[in-house]
């Protein structure tokens, strides 16, 4: 009769079972004290494996979990999802910083979507990745196009992220990069 929640992490630039990643739930943010974490570890005992899937137990709690915050170890990227159902598995895959349309692959399509948005403010910007904190902060600015040029030519698969043949990286015209 309880619901729960289940996190399963898969890293691109961290790890690929994303072990070291840091998971913050909370149900209703109405409620921020009311919040549950967990580290995806591996090895917990001599001779067994547990489970590296997050399992949040909700108790009675239904509706849609507000904010889930997950940490990855090695790149330090925090990723955020909101309302996300209850009674389900969350498969959350660490994003590659610069693949701003989401298709796992950074190339010039992204660029692409990175220049027709610079200097663009607000909220959710596909192409608004990071800030002076590490997160979004709500410009497209040249510290978002830094983390494209970083992971240009990065390709995200089941294994992990992979190199393609890498050609020039295009530089963005003088005036985008003044203009901030």
């Amino acid at each position: 009769a309880n619901h729960y929640l289940r996190i399963k992490t898969q890293g691109t630039l961290s790890n690929r079972d994303g072990v070291g990643a840091f998971i913050k739930l909370t149900p209703d943010v109405e409620h921020p004290e009311s919040f549950q974490v967990w580290e995806v570890r591996s090895g917990d005992s001599y001779l067994s494996q547990s489970e590296m899937t997050a399992h949040f137990g909700l108790g009675d709690f239904e509706g849609t979990v507000d904010l889930v915050e997950i940490e990855w170890p090695t790149s330090g990227i925090s990723q955020r999802y909101v309302d996300v159902a209850v009674n389900s598995t969350l498969l959350a895959r660490e994003r590659l910083l610069g693949d701003f349309n989401g298709d796992h692959v950074v190339d010039a399509a992204d660029y692409t979507l990175w220049s027709d948005s610079q200097g663009m403010t607000g909220v959710a910007l596909a192409a608004d990745v990071a800030g002076q904190n590490g997160m979004p902060d709500g410009v497209v600015d040249q510290l978002d196009y830094l983390c494209w040029q970083a992971n240009f030519g990065l390709s995200f698969n089941a294994g992990g992220p992979s190199g393609q043949s890498v050609a020039t990286v295009p530089e963005p015209a003088s005036w985008a990069l003044l203009a901030n």
